[in-house]
């Protein structure tokens, strides 16, 4: 039994778990504090590494680095490979001291006698002649023995000099040779390519490894097992940073999609240099890793086997059965062998998943309120990570409400049993139903859905309520409703006659009073007949006025007979009735009586009176009453007035018109010229002023033809004054005449003024500010020389000129130069213009030439600093070049000390006294003396964002662009070299994660001198860019004209104004950051986000934007026309394309508010019953919130009306949709009118008339209004309405009531008034 169990176990153990490769990773034994780095297999137990460690007894160390610039510092190595997988040992691979590999970029035949390797003559050629040819690198291949010498060394022909070939990897089979290279036409900055090795020992031309492989980034390191799957190492690929090691497996003649080698193996640092025995599973690979002995240390691996579990995932959806919905917040458990496992809810994706075992059941139930729990079952096997997909669909529940009350009578409150009680959902009715003894009902209801409920019986207006239920389940709702009696009414109907001539009047105001209360007032029409509703068994009082007539009143009793029509006509008196218009006539602008004045009295615009007004400025005319005037009043110099008045019903009463006439403007024209009164020369450029009762009214500047042009008031007093520079001013008075329009000219003239100024001022010597004699001056106007004066004893000067005019003074002295002077003189008459001059001296130069050598060998100097002092002060320096001569310009007769300094030498002086002697030349030669000179370059290395010191810097000096010395700075962050003076030296400083940072400078003489040079690293900037669009969340649209804020950890960085549909931010790596945009009429939304480590990454993101809800607010209420009192109890319906959507009963105030969408049009019906509809249109706008108040006007209904001798119920005009004859909730609005009055008339029997226009074939109209009078007909019996009662007919086109038949062209309104639906009265 115990091995049954134990095999039991072996067995599912086997199932249940699996075998796996994993990493094991060691750091090798032959790490170091120095550098080790790139593991080359050297046949089966050996392999080759490059280190920047120090041998012992190695006393070229320093020397070899300086001469070959260290090749990076490193040298190979060879080690051996021990049963672990570890590196034990090492020596150097060769004692040359000018080896000739480079780093370790090395590969070897299976055989080891034939080796590629990557080669730089620019480091390993001890001449520099040719260096510039190979500033890149190149492979070559050699022969090498078991002595590790090599020969035969051969370029490969694909090297070139325009780019690097490097990295050299041969195939197990050595016919491929993979390597990397920055050629043109690549997918980034270096990647991998391959050539075939032809049995002939030539190559094919090289291939690119292809996307696959290669990244816009760089790959290096290619190291190619013995399958041809290809490992290597690059910062592409989505590296976890630095270089991380990646391999590419080759399947059918390709190399296939990149996969990322695992942790252990990559790490955020640098991985790379990856090599593997796929014999033995082991490998080695370098990493600059946190935890190392170097800088860059030689790590080993073992490929071992792991057990992992064997687990499979089940995904999926929770989705609502009916509407294909995922399903949010719903519980998902999931249970093993009946034992609950796991719970979980899902979130508004509606998403869930579980973990499974292989090779087990589950039961996975999934519950939400207000669904039917729903369940699966399954099985898993035994395949490995297996995920399974498994949507669950839940069927919702119905949501029912109860909706129930009690029906009553409004004016007794007594409960009324076998009433009619309709449910409509969506204007359809979907249940009936007749209330109990008790008055009551009940409906079931769904939930979220809106309904009407009517409730009718025979002598009660008919009662709806509107009932919207909400989301709710079994909500029970409670709704009373009160039926209010039909009332007894009488109509009285009448005419209003003139009593004497018997004519019917209209526009007679009829006023009902009841118990003395004003209640209704009727204002006749066209057809002159009254119609009041009056209600039984009441005593009314009618009025009866009109202008023109005596009132006339009668009394009223009605009877207890509902539904009674009484008629009476009413007599009104004639009254006789004159008025007075009477007024004063004056000029408008000064308010002054007018008398000579003629007036003229029009009626009806017949001229019926006229009057002189004579003496005196009032006037009167008798009129009429209620008649239409004009009077028109005549004046010659004025504009005709002309004023339109109505009389009205006041005999003898006095209107008072006053008359207010404008009188014409009177203006004359004065046009002229300005001349010069002794020349008579007409003059431009004069200002001409004109004034006004000393007022300035006008300015005017004369330009091209000199003339001026004022216009003038007639009988007015002017004066005009010209100016003009140079001339006296001229004054003119103007007095004009009352005649108008008079053109009249005048010619004003300005006399001249004589004008001198004087020139006066001193000459000096420039140089010297002494006063000069001796000195020639001459005068010229307009380049003629016009004046000349010898400035002899004193050094002043002066010249009389005219004004306005242009000068110019030449001053003349030997052994000085010419001056010249400009000027112009201006209009001040005297006035004394100072003008000094200043002479400057020619100068005395001579020129000093000469050279500069060395005192102990003669040899002439180059590169010597040249200093020129004149009274201890530096006025010249100059650096002699190829031709190593100075020359230095001198002053007569001074004192001067040359001093020339050149590095390595001591300085030389020399003293120089000038002659007198103008442009002299002279030499001389200086010698200096050579000087041993050494001087210390010393400084601190710091971080140029932080200033904080740093250490692990490699510091590198060259000396003319050879490397001289190297220092590694460990502990402290400072440095010291010692150098020669007066030479050029270079400083690279190198640190990972920092920019290279290179300093030039160059000693100069001063021995033993400390130059400091502190240097600066920059951090490597690690820049993102983000990048999206905002999209509409309803319509999908792109969004512009909105506001998006970047925060970066939770503070402000940018707000930007979006404007071309796509938004950018520049951001720095591995930070949070936070988006918020802002749009009008939208929600605002945010996003958050974190960068990577990838420099020059890109995110692109889509920000969906929640519209606002726009809303339209409608208030007011509805009242009476006639009498502006609520109308309780109306009715507003909503529609909108033709569908209902809300029907709002009022209360007894009659005052509504409702809620309209924005975006739609609406047709809003005001309705109650015995009032006209009242139908008004809400348009779309984009305007949210906006309110607005209306108030709705109802016009009671005259129930009858007689058309074409036949009496109807009047109804506003019934419409069908096109080719239908179903009815529309608009027509259900009038139908229910019909309805009331046959209700409240049970002896009443109505025919249904239904009418077409012309605009289709007679037949066709034929049969459709036959159909839409049946509709209306089949209507009104389902509203109770007994069909003996009613009868319908159909006559299409044959009782058109205007011209527009058949080929006849009428507008669109002429062809509605044909379509029409008539109840036609037939049994009273």
């Amino acid at each position: 039994m115990k091995k049954l169990l134990q095999l039991y176990i072996l067995l599912l153990t086997c199932i249940t778990y699996s075998q796996q490769l994993e990493f094991e990773v060691f750091n090798t034994s032959i790490n170091s504090k120095y550098a080790e780095l790139g593991v080359t297999y050297f046949g089966t137990d050996n392999a080759l590494f490059a280190s920047s460690k120090k041998t012992e007894n190695d006393k070229s160390f320093v020397a070899d680095r300086r001469r070959n610039n260290r090749q990076l510092f490193v040298d190979l190595y060879i080690s051996n490979i021990n049963s672990e997988g570890d590196l034990v040992g090492s020596k150097k691979f060769t004692n040359e001291i000018n080896n000739k590999f480079y780093v370790s970029d090395i590969t070897f035949s299976s055989d080891l006698k034939t080796t590629f390797f990557t080669w730089n003559n620019f480091y390993n050629t001890t001449s520099r002649k040719d260096s510039a040819k190979w500033q890149t690198l190149h492979i070559v291949k050699a022969d090498i023995n078991p002595d590790f010498e090599i020969s035969h060394i051969t370029d490969l022909p694909f090297n070139s000099e325009e780019y690097t070939i490097k990295s050299p990897e041969l195939s197990k089979d050595g016919k491929k040779l993979y390597f990397v290279s920055d050629m043109p036409n690549g997918y980034g900055k270096s990647d991998i390519y391959v050539v075939d090795i032809n049995n002939d020992g030539t190559y094919s031309e090289p291939r690119n490894l292809g996307p696959n492989v290669n990244s816009p980034y760089s790959e290096e390191f290619p190291h190619v097992d013995a399958s041809n799957t290809i490992y290597f190492s690059s910062y592409g690929h989505n590296s976890k940073g630095g270089y991380d090691i990646f391999r590419s497996q080759f399947k059918n003649g390709e190399y296939q999609k990149t996969e990322q080698l695992p942790d252990p193996i990559n790490t955020k640092k640098d991985d790379f240099a990856f090599v593997i025995d796929t014999n033995s599973n082991t490998g080695f690979f370098t990493s600059t890793r946190k935890g190392g002995e170097g800088d860059a240390d030689i790590y080993g691996f073992k490929m071992v086997e792991k057990e992992i579990e064997c687990t499979q995932l089940i995904t999926g959806l929770i989705v609502d059965k009916k509407s294909k919905k995922n399903v949010s917040d719903a519980i998902i458990s999931i249970f093993e062998n009946e034992e609950l496992l796991k719970t979980l809810t899902t979130n508004k994706t509606g998403n869930y998943s579980f973990d499974l075992k292989c090779n087990a059941n589950y039961k996975i139930t999934a519950e939400k309120e207000h669904f039917i729990a729903s369940e699966i079952e399954l099985e898993t096997d035994e395949t490995i990570a297996f995920e399974i997909s498994q949507n669950i669909e839940l069927t919702p529940i119905d949501c029912v409400q109860l909706v129930g009350g009690v029906v009553s009578n409004k004016l007794t409150n007594d409960l009324l049993e076998d009433i009619t009680v309709k449910l409509y959902e969506n204007g359809e009715i979907i249940t009936t139903k007749s209330t109990l003894n008790d008055g009551s009902y009940n409906f079931d209801l769904k939930c979220s859905t809106n309904y009407l409920i009517i409730a009718v019986k025979v002598g009660f207006n008919p009662s709806e309520i509107k009932i919207n239920t909400n989301g709710s389940y079994e909500t029970e709702l409670t709704k009373n409703i009160e039926l209010i009696p039909l009332e007894c009414n009488q109509l009285l109907a009448g005419r209003v006659s003139n009593k004497e001539t018997g004519e019917q009047l209209i526009n007679v105001a009829i006023n009902l009073y009841k118990n003395n209360s004003l209640i209704k007032t009727e204002k006749l029409s066209n057809d002159g007949k009254f119609r009041l509703e009056l209600s039984c068994d009441e005593t009314y009082t009618i009025i009866a006025e009109k202008e023109g007539f005596h009132n006339s009143e009668i009394e009223i009793l009605t009877t207890n007979d509902r539904d009674l029509n009484i008629e009476t006509n009413i007599e009104l008196s004639p009254i006789i009735c004159n008025q007075l218009i009477s007024g004063v006539i004056t000029n408008k602008t000064t308010n002054e009586a007018l008398t000579q004045v003629t007036l003229n009295l029009f009626e009806n615009n017949n001229l019926i009176d006229s009057q002189e007004v004579e003496s005196r400025n009032d006037y009167n005319f008798k009129v009429d009453c209620s008649s239409n005037y004009k009077i028109v009043a005549i004046k010659e110099g004025f504009l005709n007035t002309e004023i339109e008045l109505k009389t009205d019903t006041r005999n003898d009463f006095n209107q008072v018109k006053n008359i207010e006439l404008i009188p014409l403007e009177c203006n004359q024209l004065l046009a002229g010229t300005v001349s010069n009164k002794e020349t008579g020369e007409q003059l431009i450029n004069v200002a001409v002023y004109l004034y006004k009762n000393n007022s300035l009214i006008k300015t005017e500047k004369l330009s091209g033809d000199g003339k001026f042009r004022l216009e003038l008031n007639c009988d007015e007093t002017y004066r005009i004054i010209a100016e003009k520079e140079g001339f006296q001013n001229s004054v003119l008075e103007i007095l004009t005449t009352n005649e108008r329009d008079l053109n009249f000219e005048t010619t004003i003239e300005l006399s001249p003024i004589i004008c001198n100024q004087l020139i006066t001022g001193v000459i000096t010597n420039k140089t010297t500010n002494k006063a000069l004699t001796q000195v020639t001056l001459n005068l010229f106007e307009n380049n003629n020389l016009i004046d000349s004066q010898e400035v002899e004893s004193s050094n002043d000067y002066s010249f009389k000129v005219e004004c306005s005019s242009n000068y110019k003074i030449i001053a003349i002295k030997e052994g000085f130069k010419n001056s010249e002077i400009e000027l112009k003189t201006d209009t001040r008459n005297d006035f004394n213009q100072v003008k000094n001059i200043e002479l400057i001296p020619l100068e005395c130069n001579q020129l000093l030439s000469g050279t500069v050598s060395n005192k102990e060998t003669g040899e002439q100097l180059i590169n010597v600093a040249v200093y020129l002092y004149k009274n201890n002060s530096l006025l010249k320096t100059e650096k002699l070049s190829n031709d190593g001569k100075f020359r230095l310009e001198l002053s007569c007769e001074e004192s001067y000390k040359i001093i020339a300094g050149k590095e390595g030498f001591q300085n030389s002086e020399i003293e120089i006294i000038t002659t007198n002697e103008r442009n002299l030349n002279f030499e001389t030669t200086i010698e200096l003396s050579p000087i041993i000179c050494n001087q210390l370059i010393s400084g601190v290395i710091t971080n140029k964002t932080t200033n904080e010191a740093l250490t692990q810097v490699t510091l590198n000096l060259f000396e003319n662009n050879n490397l001289i010395d190297s220092q590694e700075v460990e502990s402290s962050n400072n440095y010291n070299f010692k150098v020669d003076c007066s030479s050029n030296y270079k400083i690279v400083a190198i640190k990972e994660g920092f920019v290279n940072a290179e300093i030039e400078l160059k000693t100069d003489i001063r021995n033993d001198f400390n130059q400091v040079k502190n240097i600066e690293l920059i951090p490597l900037e690690c820049n993102q860019v983000i990048t999206g669009v905002i999209v509409d969340e309803n319509t999908k649209e792109r969004l512009n004209n909105l506001d998006i804020s970047l925060f970066q950890n939770n503070v402000l960085k940018e707000t930007i104004t979006l404007r071309n549909l796509e938004f950018k931010f520049d951001v720095d790596c591995n930070e949070s950051y936070k988006i918020v945009v802002n749009k009008t009429n939208y929600l605002d939304a945010e996003l958050e986000l974190s960068t990577n480590s990838i420099h020059n990454a890109s995110i692109s993101k889509t920000i969906l934007l929640t519209p606002l809800k726009c809303t339209q607010i409608v208030s007011g209420k509805i009242l009476d026309r006639n009498t502006s009192l609520p109308i309780p109890n109306a009715i507003i319906s909503i529609y909108s394309n033709q569908l209902i959507l809300e029907t709002i009963k009022l209360d007894e105030n009659a005052n509504f508010n409702f809620e309209l969408d924005c975006k739609l049009q609406y047709e809003i019906v005001a309705s109650s019953a015995n009032y006209q509809n009242n139908v008004w249109n809400v348009n779309p706008t984009n305007n949210y919130n906006e309110e607005f108040n209306k108030t709705i006007y109802l016009t009671p209904v005259e129930e009858f009306e007689i058309v074409r001798n036949q009496k109807m119920i009047k109804t506003n005009p019934i419409y069908f949709d096109l080719d239908k004859a179903e009815i529309t909730p608009l027509a259900i609005l009038e139908l229910e009118k019909v309805v009331s009055i046959l209700l409240r008339n049970p002896a009443l029997k109505i025919e249904v008339k239904s009418h077409t226009d012309s605009r289709a074939p007679d037949n066709y109209n034929l049969n459709l209004s036959n159909r839409r009078a049946q509709s209306v007909v089949d209507y009104i019996i389902s509203k109770g309405i007994d069909s003996s009662r009613l009868a319908s007919i159909g006559l299409g086109e044959t009782k058109l009531i205007n011209k527009c038949s058949n080929g006849v062209k009428c507008t669109e309104a002429e062809h509605q008034l044909n379509r029409r639906t008539e109840f036609v009265i037939i049994e009273n």
